[in-house]
This record gives C-alpha cells, structure tokens and sequence, in this order.
C-alpha cells in the first residue's frame, strides 16, 4: 500500500488511519509518503507495519514512479489523501476483482469526502475536437462493479502491469490522470473499474487549473470539461489558464479544426464589437463566414480563420471616436482607410481591423446596411444567436447565407484560404474535408462528418 495524507490531518488523526489499516490489515506493508515538516517521531510504533519516507522536490510523477518500483507485493494500492481506514476499505474485494477479470488492470471504489459527500468515483473521459470531456455515468458492470476510464480516489492496481506501464516522472501533476488516459487510447483492452460497495474516505481538494497543464500540453488538450461542468481553458483563453497570455493558440495545420479556446477568444471580439456598436447607436451586422457560423452553429464555424463586420459609412466617425473603449479592453484599433464620397449621395468604404489574442476582425463600411432600411421602414433589425449574444445580422440571414455561398451551405466545407480559392467571393465545393496533415489527432476534422452541427456540441458527441 501506497498511501499520503493531506496536511490538514493532524499526526493524532494520521495514527488513527495507521491503527485502521493494522486492525484490518497487519500484514500489509505501507509506505507513507509526506514531506520533511512531518514529526514522524510521534507516529513510530513497533506495531504498526510502516515505512516513512519524506519527498520535497520530486515531482508527483516522479514520486509516484520511484514507490511503484519498490513494491513487491502482486497488488498495490494507491491511496493519496485518505483520511480514514475502516472496514469499508474490503481489499479482498477488490483483490478478487482483479485476480478473476483478465484484463482488469486497476479496481477502485466509491469515495466520500471531508463533507460526507458520496461519490462512486466514476467517470468516462472523451477527446474530441482538442477537448477533453469528463462525464458521469458507465456503459456495463460486471460482479456489482461497473466500467470506467478514469477514477478520482484511491485504487489498487496489478503491480507488474502497472510498472510495465509506467508513471510519467516529468508530470509535477496529473499522473494518475495520464495512467487512465493512455489506458483509454492507448491500452483499450485493458479495464478500470469501480466497485462502490467498496468505499474510501478521503480529503478532496480543490484543484487549481495550473496544477494540470503539464498534462494538458502532454495530450494537446486547450479545453477540459468536467462532469459538473466545470471548465479548464489551456493556452490561449483570455480569463483561463494561460501560459503566454499574449499570444493566441495559433492558427492549427491543414485538416485541423481551431481549438475551442481560440474560438471562444474569436467571438469575444466579435461580441465586443456588436456591443460597442449597438451602445453607440450606429449600424454594424455580421457579414461572410461569421454570418454562416451564426445562422449554422450559433457561434464561430469551427474552422475560422478570421471575422467580418460590417459598418454604415456614415458612422465612420462615431466609430473612430470609440478606440479607447476598445484599447481599454485590450484591444488594438487599426484604423486603415477613411470613407469617400459617394454612391448615391452616401459616403462609403472604410475600413478599421480590430486585433486581439492572435485574431484580426475586418470591419467594412458600406453604403447601406439592411439593418439601417429595417429601422428606417419602422421594423426591428434581424438578430442572430451569437456564442451566446444577440447580434444584428443582415434582414434574412438564412437567405443572406445561401445566395453567398450556393446550394448545401449546410454540409461543411473549410476557410477559402485552406482549400485553395482567391478570396472569400469563390464558389465553394461543400461536403469535403482536407485530409488531416496529423493524423489521429482529436482537432481533425476528417473524423467528422460533412453535415450537421449537433456532433460539434459539448452535449451531442458521436
């Protein structure tokens, strides 16, 4: 048995668990693992069968890796931060689990933290469009125990097997995660298993986004949805864990989708804009692809590449006036061209690019806009569900989307700039994927299929 403890358990406590684990167990070995401000003195007992040992500067993988190679025993059980040891701790069970299945390589049980909260410890992990999801629920059960990808308390594993593996020494965090996803993807016939009639009793801790990053870069993971919801950005999400908060995660290769923190980072610009224009009472509408991505997903097409804006000509100034708005947001307004005079009376072009994280935003003027005409004849301007925001859009954007980009404008088909046209203006020949430049890789958009939005969703994977 390889156990730690969390600080907040007092050395009279800690003895406690040691005197469960004897009780029930005396002839298990233990190894106790904590740093060097632990008084060790005061747990040492003849009677109790432990070896201590103290780690400050290993990294959790390293740490974890160095115990494994010293077990001997067939089984070990991992055990980090359990905070009692009681009969419901039934070993055997889970030793029998593991002795009768072939391929179980790791069995676990329920767990119940410092609040009484009860938790089978079960969860199923998907990768998926640089994503990973975290989800509760199992798919089978065998001798009352049910199949999982991932546990999130203690577990015994079969020692050779384990070793065989390997623990990832260069991860500071996340090791435990790592063996349960290169199992999944890796190893799929092996099996992990949680047997909830056993339970452990554990301190569950808050886990800070930063503690996983080495792991998030490991697997070129930008985004982790756990089973409550809870979200992790990695790399490049304004708010979210960052490593270089000032550059984006970068355009991806050919085939590749856009990773979702990037996208998100695309509509918040987009969203800025459309507010900052509807404060100030001048006219600006989605236009192009990000229009497309509206009326087909509701948000960025997950291959974007850029946005479009339009503006009215007329509202060129006003526009201009609104710089330190978006400089304050950390924006950067690049005003590129004034407007001329005129098409029918009215002033037009004009041009300001608006860049942030990685992303550049084209804002057009014209002449006139659809919106202006529908507020002029007394009528409401058209919005689009955008990430999130209502946005003002052209005065039929289905119609807008079908006339810009022909027939099947609902099977998919990547940025102009990938498929090779001249410009945004080319026909598209829609319902075809480039062959993915990596892959297997979880961003390739080959391994979706051409039609439909529902399998790009968080709550519709196929």
């Amino acid at each position: 048995m390889i156990m730690t403890s969390p600080k907040e358990l007092s050395p009279e406590k800690l003895r406690k668990v040691f005197e469960g684990i004897a009780t029930h167990y005396p002839s298990v070995p233990v190894i106790f693992v904590s740093n060097k401000t632990l008084k060790f003195k005061r747990l040492r007992d003849e009677g109790l069968n432990l070896t201590f040992m103290a780690f400050d500067d290993l990294t959790h993988g390293e740490t974890w890796s160095k115990l494994l190679k010293m077990v001997a025993t067939p089984y070990t059980l991992f055990a980090p931060d359990i905070t009692y040891f009681t009969d419901d701790v039934n070993l055997e069970r889970l030793v029998r689990v593991l002795s009768e299945n072939r391929n179980v390589m790791i069995a676990g049980g329920s767990q119940k933290n410092q609040r009484g909260e009860w938790d089978n410890s079960c969860r199923q992990v998907q990768f998926r469009n640089w994503t990973a999801y975290f989800e509760d629920g199992y798919h089978y059960s065998f001798n009352d125990c049910i199949r999982c990808d991932v546990l999130l308390g203690p577990f015994v594993a079969k020692t050779k097997e384990l070793q065989d593996l390997g623990i990832d020494e260069k991860l500071h965090f996340g090791a435990f995660q790592d063996i349960f996803w290169r199992l999944k993807l890796k190893h799929p016939e092996k099996v992990v298993a949680s047997c909830p009639d056993v339970m452990f009793d554990i301190y569950e801790r808050e886990v800070p986004d930063e503690k996983y990053d080495a792991l998030a870069q490991k697997w070129d993971v930008k985004k982790w949805v756990e089973s409550n919801g809870q979200v992790r950005w990695y790399g490049c999400r304004r708010g979210g864990h960052a490593r270089d908060s000032k550059s984006s995660c970068g355009i991806p290769a050919t085939g590749l989708a856009v990773p979702p923190c990037d996208l998100e980072n695309l509509a918040d610009i987009v969203k800025f804009i459309m507010k900052e224009c509807e404060n100030a009472g001048v006219y600006c509408q989605l236009n192009a692809g990000t229009l497309l991505g509206a009326v087909k997903f509701k948000k960025v097409l997950p291959w974007e590449r850029d946005a479009d804006i339009y503006f009215l000509s007329e509202n060129y100034t006003a526009i201009q006036k609104l710089r330190p708005r978006f400089e304050a947001a950390g924006y950067k307004f690049d005003d590129r061209k004034g407007t001329e005079c005129c098409t029918d009376g009215r002033k037009t072009s004009g041009i300001f690019v608006i860049y942030g994280n990685g992303w550049g935003v084209d804002f057009y003027g014209r002449p006139r806009l659809e919106s202006e005409m529908l507020v002029a004849d007394g009528q409401q301007p058209t919005k689009v569900m955008f990430a999130g925001q209502w946005v003002t859009a052209t005065r039929n954007p289905g119609l807008s989307s079908r006339n810009r980009y022909g027939p099947n404008m609902y099977h998919h088909v990547e940025h102009w700039a990938v498929v090779g046209n001249a410009n945004g203006d080319a026909l598209y020949k829609s319902g075809v994927w480039i062959k993915c430049s990596r892959p297997g890789h979880t961003g390739c958009l080959d391994q979706f299929r051409t039609d439909g939005d529902l399998q790009f969703s968080d709550y519709f994977m196929t």
